[in-house]
């Protein structure tokens, strides 16, 4: 090969990686000097450069570099390698307990009307019984930012930066499992930071396959992170895409309502009765599993049996239009993220 295009395919890549606006983005450069006596360490205590814990919880830590082998939690541990390198972070996620996050200022501000690639590498560990069906990245205009005072808070959020959603977080294939998941926008314009996590207010799950691991365990969901990239990208202003929450997940062909969703239903309810002129529409769905006509039917008793609860609970029928689908209408590869209901305020 020439040498002049050597070099320029040398030159090429270093611009490339230059461009990421995530510092330390495989969690690679640590304060070496710091030791601690037990083989435990999280990002509070721990200066992994560029990263802080935004929340209360223990967001964990690993490096496997010799020096700090398995530092984080020594219960998940000793499961998972990098995706890259030798470092990697791992975040808890229990319902009404703990809830943990990981933030990260970028090395430059967004600019307003210009597009973005957000790239992340996410596993579930083996042990967790359920995975979120969603996560979230959500900007702010100020550096080292805090959004929750207790470790059992739903995070405070900023109307300013609409969060940007990473959907299909909860597949059974991604167990032990690096998966990368990618998704792009259009920057507000101010930017300078960002917190990762399980961000929105109320609880929604999906319970994963049992295996010798999880069995018998708490209700919760552990992620394994690596490798995250915000990079520039052209091409005209991206759509941001709204889901109104919450969703409610339903299991393989059934139409009862699950306690855990109770709490955000009754959100829903508050949500209607603080405004007294709006309307809902409640779409439900199925996955491909089974016949159109059968999925048809199940899809349109699942929307109806949210209506019912939101009738039992004081909201008027008049203010409650029901639409099905059964299965043409996806909102993942995954059967699990398919089963469910969602919903359309109308002022």
């Amino acid at each position: 090969m020439p040498r002049l295009t050597v070099i320029t395919l040398l030159l090429l890549c270093n611009f490339l990686h230059a461009q990421n606006l995530v510092k330390n983005p495989g969690f690679e450069t640590i304060d070496t000097s710091y030791h601690l006596p037990n083989p435990s360490d999280t990002f509070d205590v721990h200066d992994v450069i560029g990263w802080w814990n935004p929340g209360v919880g223990t967001t964990d830590y690993y490096n496997c570099d010799g020096q700090h082998k398995h530092f984080g939690s020594p219960y998940f541990g000793k499961e998972m390698k990098a995706h890259s390198g030798v470092g990697l972070g791992g975040i808890y996620i229990e319902h009404g307990k703990w809830k943990e996050y990981i933030g990260a200022n970028l090395t430059d501000t967004l600019e307003a009307g210009k597009n973005y690639r957000f790239t992340i590498w996410l596993a579930l560990s083996a042990r967790a019984r359920y995975g979120m069906p969603h996560m979230q990245i959500e900007f702010w205009d100020v550096d080292y930012v805090r959004v929750a005072d207790y470790r059992s808070d739903y995070p405070r959020s900023n109307a300013k930066f609409p969060p940007v959603e990473l959907n299909g977080t909860a597949r059974a294939s991604m167990v032990n499992t690096w998966t990368p998941f990618t998704v792009d926008f259009t920057a507000v314009g101010g930017e300078v930071s960002f917190v990762f996590g399980y961000l929105d207010d109320y609880w929604s799950s999906i319970s994963l396959p049992d295996n010798p691991k999880n069995k018998g365990q708490d209700p919760y969901a552990y992620y394994f992170i690596d490798d995250l990239s915000i990079v520039p990208l052209a091409g005209p202003p991206i759509p941001r895409k709204t889901t109104v929450r919450p969703i409610i997940y339903f299991d393989t062909d059934k139409d009862i309502i699950k306690k855990q969703y109770f709490s955000p239903l009754d959100s829903v309810v508050t949500k209607l009765k603080e405004n007294a002129h709006m309307t809902i529409i409640v779409n439900g769905y199925t996955d491909s599993v089974g016949n159109v006509e059968d999925n048809l039917d199940l899809s349109r008793r699942r929307a109806e049996a949210v209506k019912k609860y939101l009738v039992d609970h004081g909201i008027a029928e008049s203010r409650i239009t029901c639409a099905w689908y059964a299965e043409s209408r996806p909102a993942g590869e995954e059967n699990e993220q398919n089963r469910r209901v969602e919903f359309i305020y109308k002022p």
